[in-house]
């Protein structure tokens, strides 16, 4: 009987015996083994990891005798393995491989710069993410190598991600096409008799190479699907952020968000990213705070002033070439003023050149320089250079100010994100004239630890020029606390008028608030307590705020209080770190763009852009006129004093003392005319 079962295969054993039987069978032995004791155990040398070895199959296939004595399954399996074999001996190096599958199986030629690519795949970066100008082959490269990966690991599980499943889907294809289409590769391929996968979104290699899995060997799928319970041992994220979902802070967020699932996924494999970034604030330029080796490959050999945009992101071998020629630095471009074409095979400068006249300097910066200085300056219209940072005095300020960004004046700025660029002024007249007017704005926020921020925005006005003198960030909310602290600041600048956005709460904000600032007034002892007005605000909000400041800026009009600098940074500390930016006035102004939602917290910089549209009407006057005139309007009061008459004036203009005051004659003197 003993003889009988030795002779009968597993699968004929598992016939003749019940489900009971085999659950008995597996107690007994799981019994039998846990009564082993260290002598009982054979154990294999230092150097034997107890797999087969690279050639164990290939010696099989050799030996006739030990081949011809397996039945005909195992001598598939010992052939399909011995084939994989030979094909790792063979390709020990991606580099081989990407040549041969490029040249043999797609016709294409193979550059230096792809096989510099090639080799950073094959290190042992876990990490890591390659941009490179487009048309780089760069998602045919990541395909090739997913490949080679399952030649040298059968068991190899690879996830593509993309900004779209369709997307994701191409390189996919690709990996595909290389297995099917190249006959070195016939024993990987695929047997749906045995429920091996071989669509784009599944894909598997033989059942007899793979073993039992239920993670596909290729799988596709979109950054928003599902990715719970994916698991990965090469994951590639392929362009997931993208011109679409990549440009508004809010959409960042999120993608960042999702991104950091994937070393869930992927707990002991590597992670590959491809991509370019679209935005100076791209997720992928936080890459390197998470960990991650990040290198570019361009276009074009950097100037040294454009060298400096990538750090040390920037790929070896192109530092390499440079060092050895310098030369690379100028001579290409449409001005001879760039440098030359970093894959000349690939693309040259006669491409290169027809891309920059078709595209425009900013977005061929964008796709084949890697660079989004450009493109960053078109898509933020409102600079933080074109500020002017002062001292703002309570009562009194020059009447003409000056800018420009001289280095002298420039301020260094520390503990923003955005790196705002401040000048104080270039020069100030030395005459000082009070304010025209003062205004506060205040947009309302609800509460809750997600909710935003309710901020006060006080600017003063004089001769064209709004001077933003504090701005107050508080909880949102409906309490004594705000409302205290709001009444404090209007009474501590002895503004004239107050709005409050009435679009949360539907006024409700301002009739809480008016009964407490009128006790605030009469417990100092002022009697002209400021009026609060509600204003309804329509419109995309992001569009409202550039309209009202971008000319205002240009104009270099907004002149902003020192102290407002420190206090944005102090006030976003009791925020988590990764939060802290979002809520700073200087980044929303950085950032802010003509998107819909391209701020996360966008409160500050509404509130200072509520306050300045009050001055809108006013702003359109020379402070070289307007000082004549107050000149002129303390001569009227010296005339007027003395005896002096005011002339008629027709048109409008105050014009100069010598045109509007003329002698006053007496009685006599008019009688004898």
């Amino acid at each position: 009987m003993d003889r009988l079962i030795e002779s009968m295969s597993r699968d004929e054993i598992v016939e003749l015996l019940s489900d009971e039987d085999i659950d008995k069978l597996i107690q007994t032995r799981a019994s039998d083994l846990s009564k082993l004791t260290s002598t009982d155990v054979v154990e294999l040398p230092p150097e034997d990891d107890g797999q087969f070895t690279d050639n164990e199959f290939t010696k099989l296939c050799d030996d006739r005798d030990a081949y011809l004595a397996l039945s005909e399954v195992e001598q598939q399996v010992a052939v399909r393995w011995a084939e994989i074999e030979a094909l790792r001996k063979h390709y020990a190096l991606f580099e081989d491989f990407m040549y041969d599958c490029m040249t043999e199986l797609m016709g294409f030629q193979c550059s230096e710069l792809q096989i510099d690519i090639a080799r950073f795949l094959q290190s042992d970066t876990r990490y890591g993410m390659i941009q490179a100008q487009r048309s780089q082959a760069k998602s045919t490269i990541v395909a090739m190598f997913s490949v080679w990966q399952l030649i040298h690991d059968c068991k190899h599980r690879i996830l593509i991600i993309s900004a779209g499943s369709e997307v994701a889907a191409e390189i996919a294809n690709w990996v595909i096409q290389i297995i099917m289409n190249w006959d070195i590769l016939e024993c990987m391929r695929p047997d749906r008799q045995h429920g091996d996968r071989a669509s784009t979104k599944s894909f598997d290699v033989n059942w007899q190479l793979k073993g039992p899995e239920k993670s596909p060997s290729v799988a596709c799928i979109g950054i928003t699907a599902n990715m719970q319970g994916r698991r990965a041992d090469l994951l590639i994220p392929d362009d997931i952020e993208s011109s679409k979902n990549g440009t508004t802070e809010v959409q960042r967020a999120a993608l960042e968000h999702l991104s950091k699932d994937f070393p869930s996924i992927c707990q002991k494999g590597r992670i590959m990213y491809l991509g370019t970034p679209q935005t100076v604030d791209s997720i992928y330029n936080k890459l390197p705070e998470r960990g991650y080796t990040v290198r570019v490959w361009t276009g074009r050999y950097p100037t040294e002033d454009e060298q400096k945009h990538y750090g040390d992101t920037l790929a070896p071998y192109i530092v390499r070439q440079m060092d050895a020629d310098p030369t690379l630095r100028r001579g290409g471009g449409i001005s001879g003023d760039r440098g030359k074409p970093t894959d000349v095979m690939l693309l040259g400068e006669e491409i290169l050149c027809k891309k920059e006249l078709d595209q425009g300097q900013a977005y061929f910066n964008l796709q084949h320089m890697l660079n989004t200085e450009l493109s960053d300056e078109l898509r933020h219209p409102l600079k933080t250079k074109n500020l002017v940072v002062m001292n703002v005095p309570f009562d009194k300020a020059p009447g003409e100010i000056i800018w420009l960004p001289s280095p002298d004046k420039k301020i260094e700025v520390l503990g923003f994100q955005s790196k705002p660029q401040l000048y104080r002024p270039f020069t100030t007249s030395t005459e000082t004239y009070e304010y025209e007017g003062k205004h506060m704005y205040v947009d309302t926020a609800g509460g809750g630890n997600n909710g935003d921020e309710t901020v006060a925005a006080v600017t003063y006005f004089l001769h064209g020029y709004i001077f933003l003198a504090e701005v107050l960030r508080l909880p949102g909310g409906y309490g004594d606390e705000q409302y205290k602290a709001l009444s404090a600041l209007s009474m501590r600048h002895d503004v004239n008028s107050i709005d409050v956005e009435k679009n949360f709460g539907f006024g409700a904000f301002a009739s809480a608030w008016r009964p407490i600032i009128l006790a605030t007034y009469k417990e100092a002892g002022k009697v002209n307590c400021p009026r609060i007005e509600d204003v309804w605000e329509s419109g995309q909000k992001e569009l409202r705020i550039i309209d009202t400041l971008e000319p205002i800026m240009a104009r270099h009009r907004l002149i902003v209080n020192e102290e407002v600098i420190q206090y944005d940074l102090d006030a976003s500390k009791k925020y988590p770190i990764d939060k802290q930016e979002s809520y700073k006035f200087f980044h929303q102004m950085a950032k802010i763009s003509r998107d819909k939602g391209s701020l996360i917290h966008d409160d500050s910089i509404d509130a200072v852009a509520g306050s300045c549209r009050k001055w809108v009407d006013r702003i359109a006057v020379d402070e070289q006129i307007r000082m004549e005139q107050k000149t002129t309007d303390e001569n009227v009061a010296f005339f007027a004093e003395w005896g002096g008459e005011i002339g008629n004036n027709q048109n409008g203009v105050l014009g100069l003392s010598s045109d509007r005051f003329r002698k006053q004659t007496s009685k006599r003197n008019r009688k004898r005319r």
